[in-house]
């Protein structure tokens, strides 16, 4: 899921738990006895996010974990000893009692608050992988609504409302999977929750983004470049600045962090096995996560006709595409980058002049090539670095997506004249289009906001764009007639 999507359902969730039904309000210190909500309930339930016996638990700790001597100080009424004796599956203090009290004043912290929005944005994430692995990728609107389900009614409740969703997921077709929950004879079904569930659509159909933006009556999907890219940044970073860890054994393999190790088990060669392909579970991953990525975006047999059998092999990677007349010298957004005669494997996510910035599993946050080093994450490279042998080029369908080296180098980085922003809101593209994605650094302008005009370049559907630097520092293209000289 995009970052920004997961800060919005933390709204959402936060708005239908204890927020009153109202988007961006919530009640951090929300403390609900046993009881309260179904008889069913054996303990507590607390926060913004309303966790409930163990999950309360665990926010606990992680507020403890967090700052141990805050947390001490906070604790006037042994909440310590009660995380490391008591039965949280049946933790049932009233909520008038002392103990009640002082987990309210220690949730309600500004401590508290922040390990709720964490906490809460990595059960997102995790529900999200989990999702994927079940049920195939979605459109983050639709990704949503699975996990908006599954806070609320567990893994058997998503199950069973998918099982009766038509295809393909949609937001709007889950939620109208959702409407014949009432009619089913059981009680408590997710669905029975209707007033909920029509404000959680609501608040996603309005809030939400699913890669696609209005431009006039139609929309403009996202690339499959777009996708490729985006699927990298979230496994390097799970939506923040948690990392995909290789683990030790073969648990918890869908998780980000949990069971890490340096025995190369991962939910990449897992998920190779499950397609038929040779996964090599326990062997180094950099070449199957790109092979991986490349499956989810554009299918088994495109990515088999790109890395050729050596998915597993970055020597054969190599060998395959020189072979084939996709080996270049020069890099290209999405291309696989080979270093060290195939020693290792990454994917261009973007480039200039200066570097190349890349996206790879199986290495380290540190600089330079690291081979083997347990992690996805982002890097950068300088494109004379002599660990560069050089790039798989990948057509992902629209040659917009791909620029190349030499029309990059034909655009003027130095500011001709001022501009300024005509429109509310206005975005900011990494190339001219409305198919490109944002730039990350400054993804829009808002009104009157002022900007230094470097070139002028045609988009595909021959409409006038600018490249444009923004506070001195960030460039990127904006539409032409959205910028009034000054």
């Amino acid at each position: 899921m995009q970052k920004k999507n997961i800060e919005v359902l933390r709204k959402i969730l936060y708005a239908v738990e204890s927020g009153g039904q109202v988007y961006g309000h919530q009640d951090y210190a929300a403390f609900v006895g046993a009881g309260a909500n179904c008889s069913n309930e054996k303990a507590i339930t607390i926060g913004a996010g309303q966790w409930y016996a163990v999950e309360a638990k665990k926010l606990l700790q992680k507020i403890q974990r967090a700052n141990p001597a805050q947390f001490k100080k906070m604790d006037t009424q042994g909440i310590t000893t009660d995380l490391l004796k008591k039965d949280w599956s049946i933790y049932a203090v009233a909520a008038t009692s002392a103990k009640a009290k002082c987990i309210v004043s220690i949730i309600n912290s500004e401590l508290g608050r922040k390990c709720q929005d964490e906490l809460m944005d990595e059960q997102i994430t995790e529900y999200a992988a989990s999702i994927v692995t079940t049920y195939g990728t979605m459109p983050d609107t639709a990704m949503m609504e699975c996990i908006n389900i599954i806070h609320q009614g567990g893994s058997a409740a998503l199950k069973r409302i998918l099982a009766k969703t038509a295809k393909p997921y949609t937001v709007k077709n889950i939620y109208d999977a959702l409407n014949t929950d009432p009619d089913d004879p059981r009680t408590n079904q997710v669905g029975d929750y209707t007033t909920r569930q029509k404000k959680v659509y609501e608040i996603i159909v309005v809030y939400g983004d699913d890669g696609t933006e209005q431009k006039g009556e139609g929309t403009v999907s996202k690339t499959k470049l777009q996708e490729f890219t985006e699927l990298g940044d979230y496994y390097a970073n799970n939506g923040g600045s948690k990392p995909y860890l290789e683990k030790r054994t073969n648990a918890y393999l869908d998780d980000f962090q949990k069971n890490a190790g340096y025995n190369n088990y991962t939910k990449f060669a897992r998920d190779v096995n499950s397609w038929g392909q040779p996964g090599c579970q326990g062997q180094p991953w950099c070449a199957e996560y790109q092979f991986w990525k490349l499956v989810n975006v554009l299918g088994i047999t495109r990515a088999l006709q790109i890395m050729g059998g050596g998915f597993y092999n970055c020597q054969s990677i190599t060998k395959h595409a020189k072979a084939n007349g996709t080996w270049h010298s020069t890099p290209r957004n999405g291309a696989l980058i080979i270093f060290r005669n195939g020693s290792h494997v990454g994917s261009v996510s973007s480039f200039d002049s200066t570097y190349v910035y890349t996206n790879e599993g199986n290495t380290s946050s540190a600089a330079g090539v690291v081979a083997n080093g347990g992690a996805c994450r982002n890097k950068k490279y300088k494109r004379t670095d002599p660990a560069i042998d050089g790039y798989v080029w990948i057509d992902y369908g629209t040659d917009a997506d791909q620029k190349s080296t030499e029309t990059a180098k034909q655009l003027n980085k130095m500011p001709k004249w001022v501009g300024m922003v005509n429109t509310a809101k206005l975005n900011v593209r990494s190339w001219a289009g409305t198919e490109n994605p944002f730039i990350k650094k400054y993804p829009y302008l808002a009104q009157n906001n002022l900007i230094d005009v470097c070139d002028t370049i045609k988009a595909a559907d021959g409409a006038d764009w600018y490249y444009v630097r923004i506070v001195n520092k960030y460039y990127g293209f904006v539409c032409a007639e959205f910028i009034n000289r000054v």
